[in-house]
């Protein structure tokens, strides 16, 4: 078989595979996995699926020999895959709507075994938000708590630099391999002793503007809490903080002088009583401690579960698909609101959605919204 030789079980090369395919995301994936009840049967039906959705030529499944390559290439250099089914796949991860699939991952893979709090800020740091980052991040290794950031210059540096002695794990949005920015090679690679640097992108891939904030959702997923230190008003650690926040994740904020703009985002979350004031350490430590529990419990949603939904027939698609595919804009639009106005089931609901997504006509939003993006 073509998997000899390698460390990889059949259902997980498929896996890799429906993951790899165009338009398929996290919460496409998620669905088709919960419609089709695997990846091989998925993969056996998402031609016709983006056919159904207007696709109007042959939808790019990926190739058995580029997953191969890429099996080959993550193993030579001594990544591993970390799949939802295997023992190390972050509990904290799974229940969420758009939790990856799989990632990459090269380090000590029984960090994700810990409890994380993340810790965001400005790239721009000031001295204090760095000196701050590093301290919380020492103090929370301390109390046997590991740290989850993004590996970019300023506050991310120095959480990460502060939790080195316990384990932390650096998310980043291009491939695993790609050290974003290179200045941080040499933390890089001690990450990787007693923690693990990740990405659900393959092996080379650069990152772009576009993959930083599909990044910034892992990191809110995997942590209990999420600390902001020094934040603008339109940057990355805010967008991390809308992730946590709808993920039921508790957000602590360092307040700082309003003449600071890079205390203006930490100051309005504080302000909108989005994140807690943080101004000692131990507040987030106790919180943790409280919340020793399985997280992907508590962090279902109605459409994220694992609960196979049953298959709709053609007919029962052909009946709702024009209201469906009509009530879906431009702008964000509720399920709910689809499932009430159009009257339809969940379950036909659900696979509608796929055609346009599959077609890449529209994308599914977490939580529970979709909007189209193409005619």
């Amino acid at each position: 078989m073509f998997l000899k030789n390698l460390n990889l079980a059949h259902n997980q090369f498929y896996q890799l595979k429906l993951f790899r395919s165009e338009n398929i995301g996290a919460i496409t994936y998620n669905h088709l996995i919960k419609t089709y009840g695997s990846a091989e049967d998925a993969l056996d039906n998402v031609e016709k699926l983006s056919l159904n959705g207007g696709l109007r030529r042959k939808i790019c499944v990926a190739q058995d020999s580029d997953i191969m390559q890429e099996i080959e290439k993550t193993q030579s250099a001594g990544g591993h895959f970390v799949f939802k089914s295997s023992d190390f796949y972050p509990s904290s991860l799974m229940g969420f709507e758009d939790s990856p699939p799989v990632f990459t991952a090269f380090g000590n893979l029984d960090v994700f075994k810990k409890q994380f709090v993340g810790i965001v800020g400005s790239r721009n740091a000031s001295i204090n938000g760095c000196k701050i980052a590093e301290r919380f991040a020492s103090t929370l290794a301390d109390s046997k708590i590991a740290t989850v950031s993004g590996l970019a210059i300023g506050v991310d540096t120095w959480a990460h630099k502060g939790s080195l002695s316990y384990g932390t794990v650096a998310v980043l949005a291009g491939g695993a391999d790609v050290v974003y920015p290179q200045k941080n090679l040499e933390l890089y690679n001690k990450i990787q002793e007693n923690g693990a640097v990740i990405s659900e992108k393959p092996l080379g891939v650069v990152p772009i503007a576009q993959y930083f904030p599909q990044r910034n959702r892992i990191i809110s997923g995997m942590c209990t809490a999420l600390i902001v230190i020094e934040a603008s008003l339109k940057s990355g650690s805010l967008i991390t903080a809308a992730f946590a926040l709808k993920q039921n994740r508790k957000v602590y904020a360092v307040p700082a002088s309003p003449l600071d703009d890079r205390a203006r985002g930490c100051n309005e979350l504080i302000k909108k009583n989005q994140a807690v004031l943080l101004n000692d350490i131990s507040q987030v430590i106790d919180f943790v401690n409280a919340a020793r529990i399985n997280l992907s419990d508590t962090s279902q949603s109605k459409y994220g579960s694992n609960i196979i939904m049953q298959e709709p027939t053609d007919a029962e698609l052909s009946k709702y698909r024009r209201d469906v595919h009509r009530a879906i804009s431009f702008e964000e639009t509720d399920i709910e609101t689809i499932i009430t106005h159009c009257k339809v089931p969940v379950h036909i609901l659900n696979v509608l959605m796929l055609e346009l997504e599959l077609a890449g006509k529209a994308r599914r939003l977490y939580p529970n919204k979709i909007t189209r993006i193409e005619e």
